[in-house]
């Protein structure tokens, strides 16, 4: 018995292929203009915090999009720093509901031998956040350890989805820029305890 190899989508794409193709060019031009889109971000904040010179820029992971941290920071990759991030920021995430909300946060993430105690380090972002954001945002606060190698805190962006959205559609997308910014001054407040996890690190190290 003859089984069909392709599947019901799989199927119309084939049936219309050649404008298949162009929404496959379409889709690519997108995700590469946002990719720069989310680099004038980081550019923007590096300008105003420029001892924040690692960075990394992943605008298709699930979790973690675009972050900045210190070199002095202990991270396992320094693709990956430890510092401030915003996630769930892909294109999927502004412009379908269905996705996971984008949210702003804190994350450490450094090597095994940096001797730090998640659940410590953890609890004093927690601390921090109190006093750095604002109720509603805290309010929202999920804190997350994940065994001994990386703690975060993140709150989900008081922007609905259809806000981004418009924001980001506007002319020259300045608006979803300054917004994404205006969030990363925000976590910028928690540069003093993250110098402090850092020290305690490299304490315990020594």
């Amino acid at each position: 018995m003859a089984i069909q190899p392709f599947s019901d989508p799989e199927l119309y794409v084939l049936d219309n292929w050649a404008r298949a193709v162009l929404f496959e060019g379409a889709m690519k031009a997108v995700r590469d203009k946002y990719a720069t889109i989310l680099g004038n971000v980081l550019d923007e904040v590096q300008k105003r915090y420029k001892e924040l010179k690692i960075r990394g820029v992943h605008p298709n992971n699930e979790e973690f999009n675009i972050g900045v941290g210190k070199a002095a920071w202990p991270s396992t990759d320094s693709s990956w720093p430890s510092g401030l991030w915003i996630g769930r920021i892909r294109v999927e995430n502004v412009m379908s509901d269905d996705e996971g909300a984008p949210g702003a946060g804190v994350w450490v993430n450094p090597p095994r031998d940096a001797a730090l105690d998640m659940q410590q380090t953890a609890q004093r972002l927690r601390d921090a956040a109190q006093a750095i954001l604002a109720p509603e945002e805290y309010n929202r606060l999920e804190v997350e350890t994940y065994g001994k190698t990386q703690a975060w805190i993140e709150y989900e962006l008081s922007e609905p989805r259809a806000k981004l959205r418009q924001l980001l559609l506007m002319p020259k997308a300045n608006d979803f820029i300054n917004c994404l910014v205006g969030h990363f001054e925000t976590l910028a407040e928690f540069i003093p305890v993250m110098d402090e996890i850092a020290r305690g690190g490299k304490q315990k190290h020594k």
